[in-house]
């Protein structure tokens, strides 16, 4: 069970990456850290998690198991994407890779990665994005923070 919540957890990490994005001013364009994601207000309370890789060397405790992720994700000025995630979970790695492209419009950016989209809004400010979005099938609002570096 755990280790099935888990890997559902690294399933979100790495969609995350999908959205995370950041700016030190207004250009979105550049490489990221991705530094903390939680979910809240799930239908189901054992799937609400704080991940904050911003301490403790990239590491977080989740239901008494340390968890350790490390990832980025590149912008282009060209609308394209690149990321790559690696969760380290009870000893074992897992590592999540992509790409596809984006478009901004105002403070909400689309991504793409093949034929799927999703859309999401963000905030930036001091080098850190926000984003935040709803998965309607159980009502989780997940937000991702994401450092320019």
């Amino acid at each position: 069970m755990l280790q099935s919540k888990l890997f559902y957890l690294l399933f979100l990490f790495s969609l995350s990456l999908v959205f995370s994005c950041g700016s030190d001013d207004d250009s979105i364009e550049g490489t990221y850290k991705i530094i903390s994601f939680m979910t809240a207000g799930c239908d189901d309370p054992e799937e609400n998690f704080n991940f904050d890789f911003s301490a403790n060397d990239g590491c977080s405790t989740v239901l008494g198991q340390e968890v350790c992720g490390d990832g980025t994700m590149t912008l282009s000025a060209s609308g394209t994407f690149v990321f790559e995630i690696t969760v380290t979970v009870i000893g074992q790695s897992f590592t999540q890779s992509g790409n596809g492209s984006y478009t901004i419009d105002g403070n909400t950016i689309t991504i793409c990665d093949g034929s799927e989209c999703e859309t999401t809004t963000f905030t930036l400010g001091s080098g850190v994005i926000t984003l935040k979005f709803t998965d309607s099938d159980d009502s989780c609002t997940l937000t991702i923070r994401g450092e320019k570096i």
